[in-house]
Protein backbone atom coordinates (compact mmCIF):
# COMPACT_ATOMS: atom_id res chain seq x y z
CA UNK A 1 0.00 0.00 0.00
CA UNK A 2 2.98 2.52 0.54
CA UNK A 3 4.27 1.37 -2.30
CA UNK A 4 1.22 1.91 -4.47
CA UNK A 5 0.43 5.45 -2.63
CA UNK A 6 -3.00 3.38 -1.13
CA UNK A 7 -4.20 5.19 1.38
CA UNK A 8 -6.88 4.45 3.99
CA UNK A 9 -8.91 7.65 2.35
CA UNK A 10 -9.12 5.38 -0.51
CA UNK A 11 -10.42 2.33 0.57
CA UNK A 12 -12.71 3.66 3.61
CA UNK A 13 -15.61 4.35 1.25
CA UNK A 14 -19.10 4.47 1.83
CA UNK A 15 -19.47 1.24 -0.14
CA UNK A 16 -17.05 -0.37 1.71
CA UNK A 17 -19.14 0.40 4.34
CA UNK A 18 -21.88 -1.24 3.40
CA UNK A 19 -19.62 -4.35 2.59
CA UNK A 20 -18.46 -4.72 5.89
CA UNK A 21 -21.72 -4.34 7.83
CA UNK A 22 -23.68 -6.64 5.84
CA UNK A 23 -20.75 -9.41 6.16
CA UNK A 24 -20.97 -8.49 10.13
CA UNK A 25 -24.89 -9.31 9.67
CA UNK A 26 -24.81 -12.08 7.55
CA UNK A 27 -22.33 -13.93 10.22
CA UNK A 28 -24.60 -12.98 13.15
CA UNK A 29 -20.98 -10.83 14.28
CA UNK A 30 -20.75 -8.72 17.48
CA UNK A 31 -22.93 -5.97 18.54
CA UNK A 32 -19.41 -4.10 18.83
CA UNK A 33 -19.69 -3.43 15.01
CA UNK A 34 -21.73 -1.04 15.54
CA UNK A 35 -19.85 1.15 17.44
CA UNK A 36 -16.40 0.81 15.97
CA UNK A 37 -18.03 1.05 12.66
CA UNK A 38 -19.60 4.21 13.87
CA UNK A 39 -16.56 5.63 14.96
CA UNK A 40 -14.23 4.31 11.74
CA UNK A 41 -16.97 6.31 9.95
CA UNK A 42 -15.83 10.03 11.63
CA UNK A 43 -12.47 9.57 11.01
CA UNK A 44 -13.28 8.66 8.01
CA UNK A 45 -15.32 11.52 6.85
CA UNK A 46 -17.85 8.70 5.74
CA UNK A 47 -21.86 9.65 6.69
CA UNK A 48 -23.00 6.83 8.48
CA UNK A 49 -25.97 6.83 11.02
CA UNK A 50 -27.44 3.99 13.26
CA UNK A 51 -30.51 3.47 11.14
CA UNK A 52 -28.48 3.03 8.30
CA UNK A 53 -27.39 -0.78 10.42
CA UNK A 54 -31.26 -1.25 11.01
CA UNK A 55 -31.91 -0.49 6.80
CA UNK A 56 -28.86 -2.89 5.96
CA UNK A 57 -30.17 -5.38 8.42
CA UNK A 58 -33.36 -5.75 7.21
CA UNK A 59 -32.18 -6.55 3.63
CA UNK A 60 -28.78 -8.81 4.34
CA UNK A 61 -29.83 -12.43 5.18
CA UNK A 62 -27.79 -14.41 8.22
CA UNK A 63 -26.10 -16.98 6.12
CA UNK A 64 -23.56 -18.34 8.71
CA UNK A 65 -24.51 -18.38 12.73
CA UNK A 66 -21.00 -17.68 14.25
CA UNK A 67 -20.96 -19.06 17.79
CA UNK A 68 -22.02 -18.50 20.26
CA UNK A 69 -25.45 -17.78 18.74
CA UNK A 70 -24.41 -20.92 16.30
CA UNK A 71 -22.87 -24.64 15.99
CA UNK A 72 -19.67 -22.76 13.71
CA UNK A 73 -16.09 -21.05 14.83
CA UNK A 74 -14.31 -19.13 13.11
CA UNK A 75 -11.99 -21.99 11.76
CA UNK A 76 -14.64 -23.58 9.94
CA UNK A 77 -15.75 -20.20 8.22
CA UNK A 78 -12.39 -20.46 6.93
CA UNK A 79 -12.42 -23.57 5.90
CA UNK A 80 -15.86 -22.65 4.17
CA UNK A 81 -14.19 -20.13 1.71
CA UNK A 82 -13.89 -17.28 4.76
CA UNK A 83 -15.18 -13.50 4.30
CA UNK A 84 -14.91 -14.00 0.44
CA UNK A 85 -17.24 -16.57 -0.07
CA UNK A 86 -19.73 -15.36 2.35
CA UNK A 87 -19.12 -11.74 -0.27
CA UNK A 88 -19.90 -13.91 -3.04
CA UNK A 89 -23.23 -15.67 -1.90
CA UNK A 90 -24.52 -12.26 -0.52
CA UNK A 91 -24.07 -11.36 -4.65
CA UNK A 92 -25.59 -8.24 -5.91
CA UNK A 93 -26.07 -7.11 -2.01
CA UNK A 94 -22.50 -6.20 -2.05
CA UNK A 95 -20.78 -3.22 -3.76
CA UNK A 96 -18.01 -5.34 -5.81
CA UNK A 97 -16.31 -2.35 -6.91
CA UNK A 98 -15.25 -1.27 -3.58
CA UNK A 99 -11.99 -1.36 -3.90
CA UNK A 100 -9.54 -3.05 -1.07
CA UNK A 101 -6.52 -2.90 0.87
CA UNK A 102 -4.95 -5.02 -2.07
CA UNK A 103 -5.57 -2.69 -4.75
CA UNK A 104 -8.43 -4.83 -6.13
CA UNK A 105 -12.07 -4.92 -5.95
CA UNK A 106 -14.36 -6.95 -4.01
CA UNK A 107 -15.43 -8.33 -7.35
CA UNK A 108 -12.56 -9.40 -7.81
CA UNK A 109 -12.01 -11.47 -4.76
CA UNK A 110 -14.80 -13.17 -3.91
CA UNK A 111 -15.02 -16.50 -4.39
CA UNK A 112 -17.90 -20.00 -4.02
CA UNK A 113 -18.88 -21.45 -0.74
CA UNK A 114 -17.57 -24.88 0.49
CA UNK A 115 -18.76 -26.90 2.50
CA UNK A 116 -16.64 -27.72 6.02
CA UNK A 117 -13.74 -30.06 4.78
CA UNK A 118 -13.84 -32.51 7.85
CA UNK A 119 -17.48 -32.68 8.35
CA UNK A 120 -18.93 -31.97 4.85
CA UNK A 121 -21.97 -29.42 6.41
CA UNK A 122 -22.80 -26.37 4.72
CA UNK A 123 -21.09 -23.64 6.45
CA UNK A 124 -22.16 -20.68 4.43
CA UNK A 125 -26.08 -20.44 3.41
CA UNK A 126 -26.50 -19.39 0.17
CA UNK A 127 -28.83 -16.01 0.12
CA UNK A 128 -31.85 -17.60 -1.82
CA UNK A 129 -31.96 -20.50 1.53
CA UNK A 130 -30.70 -18.13 4.68
CA UNK A 131 -30.24 -19.33 8.23
CA UNK A 132 -32.75 -16.57 8.59
CA UNK A 133 -34.03 -13.65 6.53
CA UNK A 134 -32.86 -10.73 8.20
CA UNK A 135 -29.22 -9.94 9.50
CA UNK A 136 -28.00 -10.87 13.07
CA UNK A 137 -28.11 -7.65 14.60
CA UNK A 138 -31.21 -5.37 15.25
CA UNK A 139 -31.62 -1.56 15.98
CA UNK A 140 -34.30 -1.37 18.67
CA UNK A 141 -36.05 1.89 19.33
CA UNK A 142 -39.40 3.25 21.36
CA UNK A 143 -39.83 5.32 24.87
CA UNK A 144 -37.26 2.98 26.65
CA UNK A 145 -34.19 4.12 23.90
CA UNK A 146 -35.18 6.87 21.63
CA UNK A 147 -32.38 7.15 19.86
CA UNK A 148 -31.63 3.31 19.64
CA UNK A 149 -30.45 0.30 21.81
CA UNK A 150 -28.77 -2.84 19.62
CA UNK A 151 -29.26 -6.30 20.58
CA UNK A 152 -27.91 -9.61 18.39
CA UNK A 153 -31.08 -11.12 17.82
CA UNK A 154 -29.41 -13.76 16.18
CA UNK A 155 -28.45 -14.85 19.80
CA UNK A 156 -31.72 -15.11 21.38
CA UNK A 157 -34.39 -17.82 21.23
CA UNK A 158 -37.28 -17.55 19.71
CA UNK A 159 -39.55 -17.81 23.00
CA UNK A 160 -37.82 -14.36 23.90
CA UNK A 161 -38.14 -12.30 20.75
CA UNK A 162 -41.29 -11.23 22.73
CA UNK A 163 -40.72 -10.79 26.45
CA UNK A 164 -42.53 -8.34 28.99
CA UNK A 165 -40.80 -8.29 32.21
CA UNK A 166 -40.38 -6.70 35.39
CA UNK A 167 -37.55 -4.19 35.77
CA UNK A 168 -34.85 -4.49 38.06
CA UNK A 169 -32.80 -2.17 38.73
CA UNK A 170 -29.08 -1.82 39.42
CA UNK A 171 -26.49 1.53 38.83
CA UNK A 172 -23.54 -0.76 37.92
CA UNK A 173 -22.41 -4.41 36.53
CA UNK A 174 -20.87 -5.37 39.70
CA UNK A 175 -24.50 -5.50 41.75
CA UNK A 176 -25.67 -6.70 39.09
CA UNK A 177 -23.51 -9.62 38.98
CA UNK A 178 -23.80 -10.01 42.67
CA UNK A 179 -27.46 -10.50 42.21
CA UNK A 180 -27.71 -12.84 39.83
CA UNK A 181 -25.10 -15.67 41.15
CA UNK A 182 -26.64 -14.55 44.77
CA UNK A 183 -30.10 -16.28 43.04
CA UNK A 184 -31.76 -12.69 43.76
CA UNK A 185 -33.32 -12.67 40.39
CA UNK A 186 -36.09 -15.17 39.32
CA UNK A 187 -37.65 -16.01 35.78
CA UNK A 188 -39.71 -12.65 34.17
CA UNK A 189 -37.37 -9.81 35.30
CA UNK A 190 -35.45 -7.76 33.13
CA UNK A 191 -32.19 -6.78 34.71
CA UNK A 192 -31.83 -3.07 34.09
CA UNK A 193 -27.86 -1.73 34.14
CA UNK A 194 -27.23 1.62 34.09
CA UNK A 195 -24.52 4.55 34.48
CA UNK A 196 -22.12 2.18 32.49
CA UNK A 197 -22.61 4.62 28.68
CA UNK A 198 -19.85 5.90 27.31
CA UNK A 199 -20.25 9.57 29.63
CA UNK A 200 -21.60 7.40 32.57
CA UNK A 201 -18.80 4.70 32.35
CA UNK A 202 -17.03 6.38 32.05
CA UNK A 203 -15.85 4.41 28.99
CA UNK A 204 -18.43 2.18 28.06
CA UNK A 205 -17.03 -0.87 29.14
CA UNK A 206 -18.32 -4.52 28.82
CA UNK A 207 -21.11 -6.19 30.27
CA UNK A 208 -19.53 -9.67 30.19
CA UNK A 209 -19.61 -10.85 33.51
CA UNK A 210 -23.24 -9.64 33.91
CA UNK A 211 -24.60 -11.52 30.49
CA UNK A 212 -22.49 -14.87 31.70
CA UNK A 213 -23.85 -14.74 35.13
CA UNK A 214 -27.27 -15.19 33.56
CA UNK A 215 -26.33 -17.62 31.01
CA UNK A 216 -24.81 -19.33 33.85
CA UNK A 217 -27.37 -19.18 36.31
CA UNK A 218 -29.62 -20.97 33.84
CA UNK A 219 -31.66 -17.42 33.14
CA UNK A 220 -31.22 -17.07 29.57
CA UNK A 221 -34.59 -17.96 28.32
CA UNK A 222 -36.58 -16.44 31.02
CA UNK A 223 -34.47 -13.15 32.08
CA UNK A 224 -33.81 -9.85 29.48
CA UNK A 225 -31.03 -7.45 30.11
CA UNK A 226 -31.20 -4.13 29.05
CA UNK A 227 -28.23 -1.62 29.82
CA UNK A 228 -26.53 1.74 28.10
CA UNK A 229 -23.32 -0.37 28.28
CA UNK A 230 -22.36 -2.28 25.56
CA UNK A 231 -21.49 -6.35 25.39
CA UNK A 232 -18.62 -8.81 24.20
CA UNK A 233 -19.27 -10.38 21.29
CA UNK A 234 -18.78 -13.75 23.49
CA UNK A 235 -22.36 -12.56 24.70
CA UNK A 236 -25.98 -14.31 23.23
CA UNK A 237 -29.37 -14.18 25.10
CA UNK A 238 -31.72 -11.44 25.24
CA UNK A 239 -29.13 -8.26 25.99
CA UNK A 240 -30.32 -5.22 24.87
CA UNK A 241 -27.45 -2.86 25.00
CA UNK A 242 -26.18 0.59 23.56
CA UNK A 243 -29.71 2.16 25.23
CA UNK A 244 -29.41 6.06 24.51
CA UNK A 245 -29.79 8.44 25.60
CA UNK A 246 -27.70 7.00 28.44
CA UNK A 247 -28.81 7.70 32.35
CA UNK A 248 -25.68 10.05 32.69
CA UNK A 249 -26.98 12.45 29.97
CA UNK A 250 -31.05 11.72 31.19
CA UNK A 251 -32.33 8.94 29.54
CA UNK A 252 -35.52 7.23 30.58
CA UNK A 253 -33.10 4.45 31.33
CA UNK A 254 -32.07 6.48 34.82
CA UNK A 255 -35.94 7.13 35.41
CA UNK A 256 -36.64 3.13 35.53
CA UNK A 257 -37.64 1.92 38.98
CA UNK A 258 -38.19 -1.61 40.76
CA UNK A 259 -41.11 -3.25 39.76
CA UNK A 260 -42.04 -1.00 36.14
CA UNK A 261 -42.74 -3.60 32.82
CA UNK A 262 -40.35 -3.43 30.09
CA UNK A 263 -41.59 -4.47 26.76
CA UNK A 264 -39.31 -6.16 23.93
CA UNK A 265 -40.43 -7.21 20.75
CA UNK A 266 -37.93 -7.44 18.54
CA UNK A 267 -39.69 -8.13 15.58
CA UNK A 268 -41.21 -5.04 15.93
CA UNK A 269 -37.43 -3.86 16.74
CA UNK A 270 -39.78 -2.25 19.79
CA UNK A 271 -38.01 -1.58 23.74
CA UNK A 272 -40.42 0.32 25.53
CA UNK A 273 -40.81 1.26 28.93
CA UNK A 274 -44.82 1.00 30.31
CA UNK A 275 -45.01 3.33 32.72
CA UNK A 276 -47.72 6.49 31.99
CA UNK A 277 -46.06 9.55 30.15
CA UNK A 278 -47.00 12.07 33.72
CA UNK A 279 -45.54 9.20 35.44
CA UNK A 280 -42.58 9.82 34.29
CA UNK A 281 -42.70 13.35 34.01
CA UNK A 282 -43.08 13.53 37.63
CA UNK A 283 -39.80 11.08 38.06
CA UNK A 284 -37.60 13.06 35.92
CA UNK A 285 -38.98 16.84 37.87
CA UNK A 286 -37.77 14.68 40.81
CA UNK A 287 -34.80 12.92 39.87
CA UNK A 288 -31.13 14.13 40.86
CA UNK A 289 -28.37 13.33 38.57
CA UNK A 290 -26.34 10.88 39.48
CA UNK A 291 -22.45 12.48 40.92
CA UNK A 292 -19.89 11.54 38.09
CA UNK A 293 -17.44 8.65 39.08
CA UNK A 294 -14.42 10.70 37.93
CA UNK A 295 -14.34 14.71 38.81
CA UNK A 296 -11.10 15.46 37.20
CA UNK A 297 -8.09 14.79 34.41
CA UNK A 298 -8.58 13.20 31.04
CA UNK A 299 -11.21 10.95 31.96
CA UNK A 300 -13.56 13.41 33.30
CA UNK A 301 -12.93 15.73 30.32
CA UNK A 302 -13.99 12.64 28.20
CA UNK A 303 -16.71 12.27 30.34
CA UNK A 304 -18.36 15.87 29.41
CA UNK A 305 -17.88 15.85 26.01
CA UNK A 306 -17.83 12.15 24.32
CA UNK A 307 -20.60 11.47 21.46
CA UNK A 308 -23.69 9.06 22.77
CA UNK A 309 -22.89 5.05 21.99
CA UNK A 310 -25.07 5.34 18.97
CA UNK A 311 -23.18 8.19 17.16
CA UNK A 312 -19.52 6.33 17.87
CA UNK A 313 -18.58 7.28 20.93
CA UNK A 314 -15.99 9.85 19.58
CA UNK A 315 -14.54 13.20 21.01
CA UNK A 316 -14.58 16.07 19.07
CA UNK A 317 -11.88 17.17 17.05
Amino acid sequence: MLAEDLRPSAVLTRQAFENAIRTGLAVSGSTNMVLHLLALAVEAGVELSVSDFDALSRTTPTLVKLAPSGPWGVTELHEAGGVPAVLGALGELVHGSALTVTGRTVAEQTTAPTSDARTGERVVAPAADPVAPEGGLSILSGSLAPDGAVVKAAGVAPEMWTFKGVARVFEDEETAVTAVLGGGVTPGTCIVIRNEGPAGGPGMREMLAATSAVMGMGLGNSVALVTDGRFSGASHGPCIGYVTPEAARGGPIGLVRDGDPIVVDLAQRRLDLDVPADELARRRAERAAPAPKVTRGYLSFYAQHVSPAVEGAVLPR
